[in-house]
């Protein structure tokens, strides 16, 4: 996020900004860029800190915590619009002036730190949207480390993460042909249809590791004329059963990037919830095996500030079903 904006624009965003600031206040002035400031309520924090929610998905939980803060004037959770905004100095105390709409809020602060957790989510997927779920799990995972190497940096990911985030401008398999999410929901890039080398470069290398031959051709149909219409059809070549080793090798590889993260650990009551749901997805899982059904398991979890009594955890099942012609995965799931 930090290549995205430059400093007169985030200046002119939040007056008061100077260059010498810390990381922390530009990133509070990208955040106001996108009119988004949602301030959250968390017991572990100490008594007179506040917590700004900066960055937030499967990968990753990222704040902006304001120090030593106390406010004046009414701030609307449920407000959805645009913010204008102004940052001074007063002792020694910073002071943010923030409108919503004509309402103002006045958040007085020592100082504002960041506080960034990166997650283990080569195991999470969510099924929100009917059809072909394996592949719009996989195309969430790719939009999720695009999330958060777009706004943490280059540096929040590791080297293969580096190469999987450069899928999210190959067309067939981002959100412009499998959505995981619904369309009202969908925060858009620039173009999904827009084609880039790096991400034809590695769509070919997985390509070439599978030995398809067959969608090594289509890929270069493909690249010469990269139009909608063509992308599309790609994408229906994605799961077709005999094409299948492509994308299993890069759900492989995510799995891979992401297995070094640590798990998100909850309260004792929610980890317990855990526990029984995966001993009994285990269960089901172990069953159909025994009947030569090829089955993965996938968990749908909260955020950890969201950790409250009656969090909804999830584990689903595919069980995998290889056509004559087309593969799709019956879904199971237990909450």
């Amino acid at each position: 996020m930090t290549d995205r904006y430059s400093y007169d624009f985030l200046r002119c965003v939040l007056p008061g900004l100077t260059p010498d600031m810390p990381e922390p206040f530009h990133r509070l002035a990208q955040l106001l860029c996108q009119d988004f400031f949602e301030l959250i309520e968390d017991e572990s924090d100490a008594p007179h800190d506040a917590r700004l929610i900066f960055q937030m998905n499967d990968c990753v939980e990222s704040y902006l915590i304001f120090r030593s803060c106390h406010h004046t004037g009414h701030y609307d959770t449920s407000y959805d619009g645009p913010l204008e905004a102004e940052l001074t100095r007063r002792d020694d105390d910073y002071v943010l002036v923030l409108h919503q709409g004509d309402t103002p809020f006045l958040l007085f602060f020592r100082d504002l730190i960041m506080e960034d957790h990166y997650y283990n989510y080569g195991e999470i997927g969510h099924v929100w949207v009917k059809g072909y779920e394996y592949l719009r799990i996989l195309s969430g995972q790719i939009w999720n480390l695009w999330d958060k190497y777009t706004y943490m940096g280059a540096n929040s990911c590791n080297p293969l993460e580096q190469k999987l985030v450069k899928l999210m401008n190959f067309p067939p398999l981002n959100y412009a042909c499998y959505s995981y999410l619904p369309d009202d929901y969908i925060v858009p890039i620039d173009d999904p249809w827009a084609l880039s080398p790096d991400a034809l470069q590695v769509f070919e290398e997985y390509t070439r590791a599978a030995n398809d031959s067959l969608l090594l051709r289509a890929l270069n149909h493909y690249k010469c004329k990269p139009s909608v219409q063509n992308a599309k059809g790609f994408a229906k070549l994605l799961h077709r059963s005999y094409h299948s080793r492509v994308t299993d090798l890069i759900a492989r590889d995510i799995v891979n990037a992401a297995k070094d993260y640590p798990d998100r650990v909850y309260s004792s009551s929610t980890e317990d919830k855990k526990r029984e749901l995966l001993k009994l997805a285990e269960t089901r899982k172990a069953d159909l095996e025994s009947h030569g059904k090829s089955v993965s398991l996938l968990r749908e979890e909260p955020f950890l500030y969201e950790d409250v009594d009656g969090v909804t955890i999830k584990y689903h099942l595919l069980i995998w079903k290889k056509g004559p012609i087309n593969r799709t995965a019956a879904i199971e799931t237990f909450q």
